[in-house]
């Protein structure tokens, strides 16, 4: 776990309003308390590999080794509070609360150490909670007190907010969010990141995947500006200057990294202060595994897909017989009228991208297809949990995803029914849609809204999604 990082300050008013100024690629989704989990699912090698899935084709439980299965981990969130009131037990005095991932009972035994890393990570959490009540006591009963004559009900805070950003057999990433007021002119929040080899439960450094600090700082430079072109940076090589692969070089002047990872890439987080000032905001940066291959270190936990991508991205720039693939399917959708359209793209290749919003501004439709790039030893909920946030919305935590067996039986196809959530407080969104599979392409119809409309909306949206069917194109 990160070094936590107590000097980085913002205003309350900003904390209390979703940091508000804080830039707006960076968000933390959160549940109201509610358990999100990842699939856990028996994937047979031959099922990870081929898209299609058929009662005809579907292999028999008795053909199923249970050398050739991967069982996914389950992760549940799971909240806590340690907020403390006064003596007579009526007003706050310090208010105390997040959230952690632990793993199910069934996968508690599947992981043995992974759970117990990850209670490790929980018990820690909440000892550091502890530790920040009790030695801000007295300033917090005074700092309430004094706020109560004024007819606030202000009070020293210390909360959380953890997102899980990947789970599955090699490894598992998860993003937290600190805020905090101790005192002072202002409260501070930070980031930290956990990166866990899911069998061994160790602690995984970015020296295990990286190798060149140079390289890695002009890749990140060049992103920060394209991304952030009013970066406003202090000076942007001297501040990428004090970050190191290496964790064993870290010291006074020597950072280390902060970031989180898949099995498509590395997203790289980056505090107030580290680059530029608060009111510029974090920032956030994501590469792929192919954009760092000169870097890669051999044997890394995900080695295997990224050498498999750049085969295809050399087979497909040399003309091979991939290169030909074109879409000739579409989703065919529920027809509507009155829709303003967001995007319309068409691509050489027969893949799309359409949204349009309803008239009344909540609801936003979107279909598209990009080109399928599960790997061979991918599971294929894995693969449709990652390609909602590559593809549908890069800040989407998936809550719920079912494989479809009436869908699928229909279409001949692999179905996943699926629901996400994306950003933060009054930037809430719920999204729920299908994701269809096959052999070169991967389809996407569904629908998002404001948290605060999904309740009265869900009822339609799984209606309409019920409805939807593959068409053959022209």
């Amino acid at each position: 776990m990160k070094k936590r990082k107590l000097a980085l300050m913002i205003c309350l008013a900003l904390v209390m309003t979703g940091l508000g100024a804080c830039n707006a690629n960076i968000n933390i989704n959160t549940e109201d308390g509610a358990a999100a989990q990842t699939d856990r699912s028996s994937v047979t090698e031959a099922d990870a590999s081929e898209n299609v899935k058929t009662e005809e084709t579907a292999p028999a439980a008795d053909e199923i080794s249970e050398e050739d299965t991967v069982v996914l981990p389950e992760l549940k969130s799971v909240p806590f509070d340690m907020t403390e009131y006064d003596k007579d037990g009526e007003h706050k005095v310090f208010e105390s609360y997040g959230n952690s991932y632990l793993l199910s009972d069934i996968s508690a035994r599947d992981y043995p150490a992974l759970d117990a890393k990850l209670k490790k990570i929980d018990e820690d959490e909440k000892e550091f909670y502890r530790q920040a009540i009790d030695d801000s006591r007295e300033d917090a009963l005074e700092f309430a007190e004094e706020q109560r004559k004024y007819g606030e009900d202000y009070t020293f805070f210390r909360y959380s907010e953890t997102q899980l950003m990947n789970a599955d057999d090699k490894v598992v990433s998860m993003l937290r969010m600190e805020y905090g007021y101790l005192g002072g002119a202002h409260p501070d929040y930070y980031y930290e990141t956990m990166n866990i080899y899911t069998k061994t439960g160790e602690d995984i450094p970015l020296s295990d995947i990286l190798t060149d600090d140079v390289k890695l700082r002009s890749i990140l430079k060049e992103r920060l500006n394209k991304e952030y072109p009013d970066g406003n940076w202090f000076d942007l090589d001297s501040s990428l200057d004090t970050y190191v692969i290496d964790d064993k070089k870290t010291g006074d002047d020597k950072f280390a990294y902060i970031f989180t990872m898949n099995s498509r890439g590395i997203m790289f987080y980056f505090n107030p202060y580290d680059l530029n000032s608060y009111a510029d905001g974090a920032q956030q940066i994501e590469i792929s595994y192919t954009d760092l291959a000169d870097i890669i270190k051999p044997g890394f936990v995900y080695e295997d897909p990224v050498k498999e991508d750049l085969a295809t991205d050399a087979e497909e720039g040399a003309g091979g017989a991939d290169s030909g693939s074109k879409n000739d399917m579409a989703v065919k959708a529920p027809s509507f009228t009155g829709l303003e359209n967001i995007r319309n793209e068409n691509n050489e290749d027969g893949t799309y991208f359409y949204q349009d919003m309803t008239q009344d501004g909540l609801t936003v439709i979107t279909n598209m297809c990009a080109p399928n790039s599960i790997s061979s030893d991918q599971a294929e909920d894995a693969y449709v949990k990652n390609f909602i946030g590559s593809q549908i919305d890069k800040d989407a935590n998936v809550t719920e995803m079912e494989y479809d067996d009436d869908l699928s039986r229909l279409l001949s196809l692999s179905a996943y029914e699926v629901e996400w959530t994306s950003g933060a407080n009054e930037d809430s969104k719920v999204g729920k849609g299908i994701v269809i599979l096959t052999d070169s392409f991967t389809y996407y119809y569904g629908f998002s809204c404001p948290l605060d409309y999904f309740e009265e909306s869900e009822d339609f949206y799984e209606d309409e999604l019920e409805n939807i069917e593959m068409l053959k194109l022209d």
